[in-house]
């Protein structure tokens, strides 16, 4: 997901390129503004990447702690009651769309309701644009993100062993 914002924010700095060169500001600001919501997303998929390879790697590391008596995850105690949430995303181009899930967030420690705002916006504006599949997509990957079902913590560890 982020190579592919990657390649789009590169092909939208030579587009801003060739729009200086035409001499059109109006153009030119369409561009710019597209390329700094990229860059926004782009910055919110590699924290998320983050994000799931820190908690994946430290609930494997402490995965029997958790099950006994609870650990500490950033400041944060989880155990057998701690929920998490997980949104689905979509973006689409063309032909092809393209549906993932991002990573869990723990449902009282992370703003939760900012991070579904966020991936519902990246959906409605990069998941429409794939014909037949992309509206359908989006709809779905809108519909599992705004009524997301907590996770319980065993769910979410056997899903992490398994990768």
């Amino acid at each position: 997901m982020t190579n592919l914002l990657l390649v789009f924010f590169i092909f939208l700095g030579s587009s801003f390129y060739f729009s200086l060169e035409a001499g059109n500001p109006e153009v030119t600001i369409c561009i710019v503004i597209m390329a700094i919501v990229c860059l926004i997303f782009f910055i919110l998929f590699k924290y998320d990447e983050r994000h799931t390879k820190r908690l994946r790697e430290w609930m494997r590391d402490n995965h029997d702690q958790i099950r006994d008596s609870g650990a500490t995850y950033n400041g944060f105690l989880i155990d057998n009651q701690t929920e998490f949430i997980r949104y689905e995303i979509c973006i689409s181009l063309g032909i092809i769309s393209y549906r993932n899930y991002t990573s869990y967030y723990i449902k009282e420690y992370h703003p939760t309701p900012l991070i579904a705002i966020l991936f519902i916006g990246f959906t409605l504006i990069f998941g429409l644009w794939a014909v037949p599949k992309g509206p359908f997509n989006t709809f779905l990957a809108l519909s599992n993100t705004i009524f997301a079902k907590p996770h319980n913590i065993y769910d979410v560890t056997r899903e992490i062993r398994s990768m």
